[in-house]
């Protein structure tokens, strides 16, 4: 039995786009853990598909490693299967939480956070 998420978008706080849209914070009662939703089931393995935190060009790219390091822990907290991760776009900076170094609007996850920071 396999668990599978994708696209939750997590933030920690508001954003406001210069357009004047509000992104709000999530709420961290909306974000379920496997276990407790699992009722028992043994689970092999859990995948999320990407896209783990907000990641727009207004977030910073410290609260956004925040987030990622936020939601990575809260998947593996007590868990008692593998889990693995996809890095979507909103996760690995492209076109949003940094500049790319070559203008081609492409950055791999490993530029946004550093080996240290993983």
């Amino acid at each position: 039995m396999f668990g599978l998420r994708t696209d939750i978008h997590y933030s920690s706080d508001e954003r406001t786009r210069s357009d004047g849209v509000v992104f709000p914070a999530s709420n961290d009662n909306e974000f379920i853990s496997f276990n407790s939703i699992s009722n028992g089931i043994k689970l092999d393995a859990v995948c999320d598909l990407g896209d783990i935190v907000r990641g727009y060009e207004f977030d910073p790219l410290s609260s956004t490693k925040k987030d990622f390091v936020t939601v990575v822990n809260k998947y593996c907290d007590n868990a008692n299967y593998p889990v693995l991760f996809a890095e979507g776009n909103h996760d690995n900076g492209v076109l949003w939480t940094v500049n790319d170094k070559d203008g081609s609007g492409n950055c791999s996850m490993s530029e946004v956070f550093l080996p240290s920071e993983r």
